[in-house]
């Protein structure tokens, strides 16, 4: 879209400056870009953008790449800008919000301002439980001149492999005549074939869509060498490539997109947005039953999910409602800790809500939320880690944390197909995405994880105003730990 005078601003303005209290030119050891999900989550480990390849944080490659040409001449924005041999934007600036990450690049007269917005809300479990993130880029002209700008975006397939010798297949799909929507996923589709801490997902399907100027966009599903090679050359992209299944290193296939941004002047910036969703179709298996994404009791299928939150004004809201949020809670952490406080909690938010996946558990009709133990054994659930995370459950969304109680408390309440026969709380429930851990394979902590359990139950009442109901089955189970502490 063409954006024009003030709006320009206060796009600007709602993502970079009405909410101060971040250290200026801080550098996160690792960036957080597209997080939704321990699967799902996409990291720049770099000085810049365009230093390398975002990764999986696992440290596995997960390979996005934005080129931009500003009046013939083409610039890396994003990815291996030196091994694809590229002159790149000078990155002047980066911020990390909770729910935002903001990259500011400049050259020739031109800004691009790139955000990655993922809507993460966790007080609300069905925008938490949304698998998408908007990638926004918006281009300025900064010298008072007019420029002719295009972009470049990509997306290898690596987000839908565990390993890059797995195949892949890939589909351009019907999410409306007024959008253009693309998807790649493994050939196999191997649905919670193998669990772990270090490994990915190889199993769902990966999108991108774009809802707005079809007519300045083009797309191509092609070997990336030669849609790269193509948009730097200043020539048209190759046709699709039909060879598949083939592995995901086979010639890399991309999904690809293009923007002709036409002339930008410097009274009127352009924008343009792409929308990046995964479908995991299952994202627990809990004592043998198979629980899908929560999102899908609203929208069955992820073409309707992208249909809807594509459109420039789902998306435009959403955005609103995300910077609206984080804004507030910015301004409430800034008046306790200052700005260090600030911009190491936008950091502690980002991780933590990006650790939990909110499923459906068909036979209660209620969702049911899990967190991993990332970069460590890869358990699900486990009470030692959700309880020092607890502090912010508790102070942001406390009928979150309720959720992510309700499938330890079944276990330890043996109503699993595999019982729970001890005296104290368990350790946790299996390891990601398997729940299935006897009780003599838990890693015992029983004083502990027992206390962490009783705490975190006691303070969720508290911040609920005492309503303990749901609590109503499991009377017996609490006291029986309460007498073993």
């Amino acid at each position: 879209r063409r954006v024009h005078g003030d709006s320009s601003m206060l796009y600007l303005l709602g993502v970079l400056g009405l909410v101060g209290g971040l250290v200026p030119d801080f550098r996160p050891p690792s960036v957080p870009l597209i997080v939704f999900s321990p699967y799902i989550s996409i990291w720049s480990s770099n000085d810049h953008l365009y230093d390398n390849y975002p990764t999986h944080w696992s440290g596995a490659v997960t390979a996005l790449t934005g080129f931009i040409r500003i009046d013939g001449s083409t610039f890396c924005w994003m990815g291996s800008c030196g091994v694809l041999n590229m002159l790149t934007m000078k990155q002047t600036s980066l911020r990390v919000f909770p729910l935002e990450t903001s990259y500011t690049f400049e050259q020739n007269g031109v800004q691009l301002v790139v955000n990655f917005t993922t809507p993460g809300i966790v007080d609300d479990l069905t925008v938490l439980s949304l698998p998408l993130s908007y990638i926004t880029m918006q281009v300025n002209s900064i010298d008072g001149k007019t420029h002719n700008v295009q972009l470049y975006y990509d997306n290898t397939a690596e987000i839908a492999v565990s390993d890059v010798k797995e195949y892949v297949t890939w589909h351009q799909v019907d999410v409306g005549s007024d959008a253009i929507a693309m998807k790649l996923g493994n050939a196999a589709q191997h649905v919670v074939g193998q669990s772990g801490d270090y490994i990915r997902i190889n199993w769902g399907y990966q999108y991108v869509a774009v809802h707005d100027n079809l007519d300045t966009t083009n797309f191509t599903m092609a070997s990336s060498q030669d849609t790269r090679q193509s948009f730097s050359m200043n020539s048209s992209l190759p046709p699709i490539d039909t060879r598949m299944p083939r592995a995901c290193e086979d010639d890399w296939i991309a999904l690809v997109f293009t923007f002709d941004l036409g002339n930008v002047s410097p009274s009127a910036s352009a924008q343009r947005r792409i929308t990046f969703a995964y479908d995991e179709t299952v994202v627990i298996e809990y004592f043998g039953q198979l629980q899908t994404p929560y999102w899908k009791q609203l929208y069955p299928t992820a073409e309707q999910l992208i249909s809807k939150f594509s459109l420039p004004s789902e998306s435009d809201a959403l955005i609103a409602r995300v910077q609206k949020y984080q804004n507030q809670l910015l301004a409430k952490l800034s008046a306790v800790g200052g700005d260090q406080f600030v911009t190491l909690l936008s950091l502690v938010y980002r991780q933590t809500s990006g650790a939990v996946t909110t499923a459906w558990n068909a036979e209660r009709q209620i969702p049911w939320v899990y967190m991993k133990e990332i970069s460590s054994d890869g358990d699900i659930s486990t009470v030692d880690v959700i309880y020092p995370s607890s502090p912010m459950w508790l102070y942001l969304a406390p009928a979150t944390l309720q959720s992510m109680m309700l499938p330890l408390l079944a276990y330890g309440n043996n109503e699993t197909n595999i019982p729970y026969n001890l005296p104290w709380a368990p350790h946790h429930l299996g390891v990601w995405p398997i729940c299935d851990m006897r009780a003599d394979q838990q890693e015992q902590m029983p004083m502990e994880e027992s206390a962490n359990m009783l705490i975190m139950l006691a303070t969720i009442a508290q911040k609920q105003s005492g309503d303990v109901a749901y609590l109503q089955n499991y009377w017996n189970v609490l006291d029986m730990w309460a007498q073993y502490l």
